[in-house]
């Protein structure tokens, strides 16, 4: 049996991807009789870039004839397209094909799809913090005119995001009043997944922020209902990840392990290696609270084998993408050639009707033509060998460049977070070194000197998956300042006092965390080079400005005579810079060194 294909058949499949039919979607594919092998490739590329499948995506976008699309067809290629490069990484290109798909879409009044559009590059530049735009114009673009239509599917989607934007404890009546007015536009019984989608938020943030994990079963449960009637393995895998989370808040961690075995032997192939990757991680760390140490490093063999796996599939893509568009360019030159070879057809032709009459003329003419015509085709060949060779450079520089990022990256990390910490241990040691046989407290600088080695253990081998501070991630910046300080004052060495004027409500989680880090690069320069016995810490907000003053009575120094690398202080320079803040550093020898830094709030807010 085959399917005759229907105008907008992509709005069907695009419903069973929605749905996770999967299967579904890729048996109307199949069995459709196709007269246009363009809309063929762009039905298969719109199923691969649901399913992830990147490097077949490219391949089929990359063979689609553009020249011959309709209008409509052609908002779908741009559209896909940006797609598959944004889930490629490749913000830049992605943000270009999704502005020229909105605009397409708007050309050929398909207004809803346009529409999908401003949440895309909403949620694209909500992530980059580069792109000198504001993202929230976007959101409420999205808003406004998913109400003024009734779409109520985008309306739900609007207010899931208005939630995901307040997701901290302060907020929760704003987080479950939005969360309520979605599930208001999707009663209808088409939209039972997007409800069990709302459900399992709601589970999250009871378990994660608030920590009243009997609402969060309740809505687990809920969203667990829901996804059964509809037998899809991608969503019975992350519910019994979400229900592991909960157990694991609890401490039973028999449950935890179950439910992740569970999720284990769930066949499915939506995302299957990375979700395989994920769930190894979970169970190795779990086996390992569990002193299980045998068993956990099984499972942290077969994460490393399937991030392995992940690595390589991601390598393939890229190879992909780089030989699509050597075909692409190689189908470009031939068809200018075979242009080249009809005009010289036509010549030919008006040559034989006038070879009477200017015969030798004509065929001097001819020969020069063709010598003309042999030199252009060796310098396009020259031009393309060339081309090649500078493709295959940048390619190269480009791995490179990604490579050194990444380890630049990780040189940060260690620096701001380990370093610190083994700093203020190396004090610690060297304090017990000089007084040991005068000390009175010698069991508490012990355990304060213990505590930090396993502070700095915790931090390395949590450092792959943590993005924020782990004294910030339940605290304000006023405490995990404290904590800072008190980890730093030892005994009658260094004595840290910290000092808060103004700070009464927490502020931008990012800006919190920015600011962590520089005052913990601050303390680690008094500790490492001011040799100093006491310091200070003073944070003041005037309205829309925070103002830190961090002094020492240390040995000071001349500032224009130091290597800032050496320091530090061009690192420090750089993340207030980055703020929009000022720094100001005031250093004497032998009296000490103050540093003011003023930063915006305004300007700060994610």
């Amino acid at each position: 049996m085959c399917f005759t294909i229907k105008a907008q058949q992509y709005k069907v499949i695009d419903s069973l991807l929605n749905d996770y039919n999967i299967d579904g979607a890729r048996a109307i594919i199949s069995k459709t009789s196709y007269k246009d092998s363009s809309e063929k490739l762009l039905d298969n590329a719109q199923y691969y870039v649901f399913t992830n499948q990147l490097d077949s995506a490219f391949i089929n976008l990359f063979n689609v004839d553009t020249l011959s699309l309709s209008p409509i067809n052609k908002a779908r290629y741009l559209d896909y397209l940006g797609k598959t490069h944004i889930a490629d990484d490749d913000i830049d290109k992605g943000y270009l094909y999704s502005i020229r798909a909105k605009e397409q879409y708007l050309k050929v009044k398909e207004l809803y799809d346009a529409n999908a559009f401003n949440l895309t590059l909403y949620n694209l530049f909500a992530d980059q913090e580069y792109y000198n735009y504001e993202p929230d114009q976007l959101l409420e673009l999205f808003g406004e005119q998913a109400i003024e239509n009734e779409w109520n599917d985008q309306v739900a989607d609007y207010y899931i995001q208005i939630a995901l934007l307040n997701f901290n404890y302060d907020n929760k009546k704003e987080v479950m009043q939005n969360l309520d007015l979605a599930l208001e536009y999707l009663k209808d019984d088409n939209y039972a997944l997007e409800r069990a989608r709302i459900f399992a938020i709601k589970s999250v943030y009871y378990a994660q922020i608030t920590q009243e994990l009997d609402s969060a079963d309740y809505y687990i449960d809920k969203a667990d209902v829901i996804e059964k009637r509809f037998n899809i393995p991608y969503k019975t895998y992350y519910t019994l990840i979400n229900k592991a989370a909960i157990t694991r808040l609890r401490g039973n961690y028999k449950e935890t392990i179950n439910l992740l075995k569970q999720a284990e032997t769930l066949k499915h192939n939506l995302y299957k290696k990375s979700n395989l990757k994920f769930l190894y991680s979970l169970l190795a760390n779990d086996y390992e609270d569990q002193e299980n140490y045998k068993t956990s490093l099984e499972y942290l063999k077969k994460h490393i084998n399937y991030r392995d796996s992940v690595n390589i599939a991601d390598q393939f893509v890229n190879l992909t993408k780089y030989q699509t568009v050597q075909k692409d360019k190689q189908i470009l030159l031939e068809q200018q050639q075979k242009t080249r070879n009809k005009n010289l057809a036509i010549i030919f032709g008006g040559f034989l009707i006038a070879v009477s009459i200017i015969g030798l003329l004509v065929y001097k003419n001819t020969n020069r033509k063709k010598k003309i015509a042999e030199q252009q085709s060796e310098l396009e060949k020259q031009k393309l060998q060339t081309f090649l060779k500078e493709q295959e450079l940048t390619t190269i520089d480009a791995i490179i460049e990604g490579q050194e990022k990444e380890r630049q990256k990780l040189a940060g990390d260690l620096h701001d977070s380990v370093g610190a910490t083994l700093a203020t241990a190396r004090l610690q040691f060297s304090h017990l070194k000089k007084h040991k046989n005068s000390l009175d407290n010698l069991d508490d600088i012990f355990s304060n000197t213990e505590e930090l080695l396993s502070q700095a253990y915790h931090e390395i081998r949590n450092m792959s998956h943590l993005k924020n501070s782990g004294v910030l991630a339940k605290k304000s910046l006023v405490p995990a300042i404290e904590n800072l300080a008190k980890n730093a004052s030892v005994s009658t060495s260094l004595q840290v006092e910290v000092n808060h004027y103004g700070l009464e409500d927490r502020l931008d989680n990012n800006l919190e965390i920015s600011i962590f880090r520089i005052i913990q690069e601050l303390v680690t320069n008094i500790i490492k080079h001011a040799n100093a016995s006491e310091a200070s810490i003073t944070l003041t907000q005037h309205d829309d400005d925070l103002n830190i003053i961090v002094e020492d009575n240390g040995k000071g120094f001349n500032l224009s005579a130091i290597d800032k690398q050496g320091l530090g202080l061009s690192s420090i320079e750089k993340r207030v810079n980055f703020l929009h803040g000022d720094i100001n550093i005031d250093s004497t020898v032998g009296k000490g060194t103050t540093i003011i830094i003023d930063i915006p709030l305004k300007t700060n807010v994610s």
